[in-house]
């Protein structure tokens, strides 16, 4: 049993580590949302190719 909470404990801690993630992620450089438009039209062909077969 003690084992298995020190795995438990080890899988918390890693959680913990993620989530103060580093602020400069959050920032997200704009550049990154306005995605460019020839992007979202190779989207749009993906999906047309599938719909038509």
């Amino acid at each position: 049993m003690i084992h298995g909470e020190k795995r438990l404990e080890a899988k918390f801690h890693i959680l913990n580590s993620q989530f103060p993630i580093p602020n400069s992620q959050f920032p997200i450089p704009n550049s990154q949302f306005p995605i460019p438009n020839s992007q979202f039209s190779i989207l749009n062909s993906q999906f047309s190719i599938p719909l038509t077969t």
